[in-house]
Order: C-alpha cells, then sequence, then structure tokens
C-alpha cells in the first residue's frame, strides 16, 4: 500500500498547496472493518490549520479522489490539522524542529529501549540525534537514530518549548489566577 500512499500524496499535494496548507502525513488506517484515508495538512507557514481549512480541503480533496480513484476498497477520508503533537515524518519535519522536546519509537530495541523522550538536537538526511534524560542516572545521554529505525515520531505536545511547562501545569496556574 506505501507505493499507492506515495502516489495519492503526490497527486493530492498541488491541490492541498492551492488551499494555502501543504500536507504533513497520509495515511491508510485500518480498523476493524472501517478503512479511513487520513490526511493530516497544516498551513504553508506552519501554523496548525484551522477547523475551516479541513473542510475546504477534505471538499476538494473529496472530488479529486473520485476522479483518481486510487483506492479499490470502500473507505473514508478523514482531513485533521497536526495539532500540539505534530508528527514527524519527513527529514525536513525533523530538521524544522530541532531543539523541540519530541517522543520517538523505533523498530526494535536500541540502547535496551524502543521509546525515547528527549530534545531533538540534530537532524541529517539519514538520522538524528535525540538527548533525552536517563532513568538511573542524574543526567543526559545521546542516541543517534537513523530514519529506517524510526517507527514513529512526534512533538512533545505536553510540554511549552519555551517554559520547560507542562500545558497541564499551565492551565492549573492559569485556573489559580483567575479564582
Amino acid at each position: 500500500m506505501s507505493v499507492a500512499l506515495d502516489k495519492i500524496e503526490y497527486e493530492l499535494s498541488f491541490l492541498v498547496e492551492a488551499l494555502n496548507c501543504k500536507l504533513v502525513r497520509v495515511a491508510f488506517i485500518k480498523t476493524g472493518r472501517n478503512k479511513i484515508l487520513q490526511v493530516m495538512i497544516e498551513k504553508m507557514d506552519g501554523r496548525s490549520a484551522t477547523m475551516k481549512d479541513c473542510e475546504d480541503v477534505g471538499r476538494a480533496l473529496s472530488v479529486k479522489l473520485d476522479v483518481i480513484d486510487p483506492i479499490s476498497e470502500r473507505y473514508s477520508l478523514e482531513v485533521s490539522s497536526t495539532g500540539p503533537d505534530r508528527p514527524l515524518v519527513k527529514s525536513d519535519d525533523f530538521k524544522r524542529f530541532c531543539g523541540k522536546s519530541i517522543v520517538v519509537k523505533t523498530y526494535v530495541l536500541k540502547d535496551g529501549q524502543k521509546i525515547f523522550k528527549g530534545i531533538l538536537e540534530s537532524a541529517t538526511d539519514d538520522g538524528i540525534t535525540l538527548k533525552f534524560r536517563t532513568q538511573l542516572q542524574n543526567g543526559f545521554e545521546e542516541v543517534d537514530l537513523r530514519y529506517n529505525e524510526i517507527s514513529s515520531a512526534h512533538i512533545d505536545g505536553f510540554l511549552d518549548h519555551k517554559k520547560g511547562d507542562s500545558l497541564r501545569e499551565q492551565k492549573n496556574k492559569n485556573r489559580i489566577k483567575g479564582s
């Protein structure tokens, strides 16, 4: 299915860009009997897409998909915005978010673990360096990961990257101020 997804992404990207957005990810998800073509978008300037953006893109993509008919099975189209847990899919995504807190899952054990949460130190065309807090020591370690070792990655949306406070802590502070 990945070859078909590449073709679908290519076919849809021009239309999405014409609507002042860009594709972040295209995925075909099977949940029981339901199949969903999930298209994730953001604004051209990197901000999250609005509900209206998603609706406009969804209508346009629905027509385009009916014309090119790339999927023989029945499916639903879902267009969504990136939100605070924006996935990191391409090497350019990783490069753009250097210095941010991210969560990375690997296909196989790397340094004894498969899930890493830390600061994205650097990104190249081949892979990333992630700085993470060690569980048993009072410090940080770095791990180098090649893109083909990464099963998924996303921005850690619970952290405010400027202050280091969790969003939950910030909401609690705002509630106390408002009381």
